[in-house]
């Protein structure tokens, strides 16, 4: 069974819960040591021992496998085996066998004794020794793990049942107690003859005559098999396990999501980028165009200067003199007298001096008829010899 994770070329390391202890290394043997504090152990699979889990077979109508850890669930809970909130957190249900419209099942969970100094929390793989070798088809396998006396039943090559002692020696009611276990599981259906008991560790001379009068079943020892987990074994997880994946789960969200704003604004950098580039070259090929233009208005420019500069002389309406002579066509014979003719920006400001003021409000009057300019005169100052000094505007355009 080879880890999920890559692991850079190197042979995956198991945890295992060994005769007299845990080891921990890759599966073929060589290179696994013994492990005091398993909890503490860098590994990349976990195969938990008997005498951490609980189980317990039962038949369930129909074969939706969907339906299986519901119907377990309900019925370790009416058996009070444990508390619904916590197996439900890692109950697995491994099929067994189907028979008349039934499926025979085993449900697993980690007992309330299992804590986190026995937890590598950062393994890939997390599951039961029932998964990780190949058991012998319809016998009671007696064996040690981690220096403890446990047994499992099989049904064909499928374990049916399980159960640790919790003892470095095989206690004297337990050939009893096997004895009682099995005719239970032959009531209910679980198991048909057994061919025998198998030892995987000889229990002592004693203990197999006891072994061969309870069970009434031959007994041969063999070869520990080796180590196999199956490729599709179903997980068995910690609660804090499951904790602590669900916060690697979030974390990788919000890595996953910060990624996904990071290159979103890059891509709006560099399409702002892009439109700020678009846009200096748009100036840039406006102003070539501008300086094409200019080249070209030059000579056009400097002949409208030149026109422009003699418009005052050849256009009657621009042309001073042309305007002082009307102006000065319009005086009385007598009594009036201009001093002062200024032109400025198309402006016309005349000074000048009246007998009185009523010769100098009647040649105000005249320049009307010189419709080129809109004429208003200042008030008159009047003067001791009573002669009235005057200044008359003309704005040119009525």
């Amino acid at each position: 069974m080879k880890p999920k994770n890559p692991t850079k070329g190197r042979e995956a390391r198991w945890l295992l819960p060994e005769a007299a202890g845990w080891t921990c290394g890759p599966l073929g043997g060589a290179g696994r040591t013994a492990v005091p504090a398993p909890g503490q152990e860098q590994a990349d699979g976990v195969v938990w021992p008997l005498g951490l889990l609980a189980g317990l077979p039962a038949w369930v109508a129909g074969g939706d496998p969907s339906l299986f850890p519901g119907a377990v669930a309900l019925e370790w809970e009416k058996r009070g085996l444990l508390p619904r909130h916590y197996h439900r957190k890692s109950l697995v249900v491994r099929e067994v066998a189907k028979e008349g419209g039934k499926t025979l099942v085993l449900g697993l969970a980690l007992a309330r004794q299992a804590g986190t100094d026995d937890t590598p929390l950062g393994a890939e793989h997390y599951i039961s020794l029932l998964d990780a070798v190949e058991w012998p088809a319809d016998r009671l396998v007696l064996f040690r793990e981690r220096g403890m006396w446990a047994a499992v039943v099989t049904r064909g090559r499928h374990p049916v049942y399980f159960a640790a002692f919790h003892s470095g020696v095989l206690p004297e009611h337990a050939p009893g107690d096997l004895a009682c276990m099995l005719e239970a599981l032959r009531r209910e259906g679980c198991i048909g003859e057994l061919g025998g008991v198998v030892l995987w560790d000889g229990p002592g001379a004693a203990s197999e005559a006891a072994l061969r009068q309870a069970l009434g079943l031959p007994l041969a020892a063999a070869a520990r098999p080796a180590w196999r987990p199956e490729s599709q074994a179903p997980a068995l997880l910690h609660p804090a396990v499951v904790l602590r994946r669900q916060q690697q789960g979030r974390k990788r969200s919000f890595q996953r999501a910060m990624l996904a704003g990071g290159a979103v604004l890059a891509l709006l950098l560099v399409l702002a980028g892009g439109r700020v580039a678009w846009a200096e070259w748009e100036v840039k090929q406006l102003e070539a165009q501008h300086a094409a233009l200019e080249t070209e208005a030059a000579p056009v420019r400097a002949s409208a200067l030149r026109w422009r500069r003699l418009e005052a002389s050849i256009d009657p309406v621009h042309f001073p003199l042309e305007h002082l002579r009307a102006v000065a066509e319009m005086l009385p014979a007598n009594g009036v007298r201009l001093t002062e003719f200024q032109w400025k920006d198309g402006q016309v400001r005349l000074t000048g001096e009246a007998q009185d003021t009523t010769m100098a409000f009647a040649y105000a009057e005249s320049l009307k008829k010189h419709e080129a300019f809109a004429w208003e005169m200042e008030p008159p100052s009047i003067q001791p010899n009573n002669s009235a000094q005057f200044v008359i505007r003309g704005r040119a355009g009525r």
